[in-house]
C-alpha cells in the first residue's frame, strides 16, 4: 500500500513519482483511456479524472501517474517489444486495466 504518514510510505510515494516510464507510455495511456470510455468500459468520469491525473503529474514535473504505471505494467510490458499478441489477448489486457481504472479514478 502506498502512502502513510512518515516512514516506509513517504519512500514508497517518492519511488512512484520519481519511476521513469517505458517511450510512449503517456500517449498509449491516453488512447486506450479514450477507447475504454468511448467503448464504456470506464466511465466518462472516470476517464477525465485519470486524464486530469496524468496532466497535473505532467505540469508537476513527477515522472509518472498511477493510470500510466497501471497501462505499463498491465498492458504496454505484453504488447510492446516486437511481440504478437491476438486480438482476445488485447482485449483481456485492456479489460485487467480497465478494472484497475475504475479502482484508480475512485482514489483521485
Amino acid at each position: 500500500m502506498l502512502g502513510g504518514a512518515g516512514g516506509a510510505g513517504d519512500e514508497d510515494d517518492m519511488l512512484l513519482h520519481e519511476r521513469e516510464l517505458m517511450e510512449g507510455v503517456t500517449d498509449r495511456t491516453v488512447a486506450a483511456l479514450r477507447r475504454l470510455a468511448s467503448s464504456g468500459q470506464i466511465s466518462r468520469d472516470a476517464k477525465r479524472k485519470l486524464l486530469g491525473d496524468v496532466i497535473q503529474h505532467h505540469q508537476a514535473g513527477e515522472a509518472a501517474s498511477e493510470v500510466e504505471i497501471a497501462y505499463e505494467l498491465l498492458v504496454m510490458r505484453s504488447l510492446g517489444e516486437g511481440r504478437v499478441v491476438d486480438a482476445a489477448q488485447e482485449e483481456e489486457l485492456l479489460e485487467d486495466f480497465a478494472e484497475q481504472c475504475r479502482y484508480l479514478a475512485n482514489k483521485v
